[in-house]
């Protein structure tokens, strides 16, 4: 996390964060709030994530979840969409199950603020902005993204927007 905040502000933003494991409890009612509507709606997942979490309060703000490829949320996930490879993101959930920099760093970049820079509905895998090596287009592996500057302008601008509101 700091070093992907110190590539997106100068000085490096100072985002609070915690990393530990998710409760198994925690999983299995996340995959109950999908399977309840067990189509792609992301609407309907957000309210209902955002109300659990809410309830969680410590969660609340967002939280990425790194799990197995062969965990029973990335199994659920890859059912409901197949370009779902390495993860999905909501605005206060992320799942990841590839356990590569640039991938992870992509679905937290969601709980930031940041937009995919790609349209799979288009047959476009990005990235479609002004960014080559952009870390928001569909396969953002280290052959893909490489170094820094990584994140288009627009999307700095929308994480740097997230972050200023957080400090207020």
């Amino acid at each position: 996390m700091e070093e992907l905040s110190g590539y997106l502000s100068r000085p490096p933003a100072e985002i609070d964060y915690t990393f530990s494991e998710l409760p198994k409890e925690y999983e299995a009612d996340i995959l109950k709030i999908f399977e309840e509507e067990p189509k792609l709606i992301t609407a309907y997942w957000e309210d209902k994530l955002l109300n659990y979490f809410k309830d969680k309060q410590k969660f609340y703000s967002g939280t990425l979840v790194i799990c197995s490829t062969n965990s029973q949320l990335a199994r659920f996930c890859l059912k409901v969409n197949p370009n779902f490879l390495w993860g999905t993101a909501f605005p206060t959930l992320a799942i990841t199950y590839e356990i590569e920099k640039y991938i992870v760093w992509h679905e937290m970049l969601h709980l930031l603020g940041a937009d995919d820079c790609y349209d799979l509905s288009q047959g476009d895998r990005g990235p479609n902005c002004d960014c080559p090596n952009c870390i928001m287009q569909y396969e953002a592996t280290k052959a893909n993204v490489g170094d820094w500057p990584f994140l288009c302008d627009p999307n700095i601008q929308s994480v740097q927007k997230q972050i200023q509101q957080w400090k207020k």
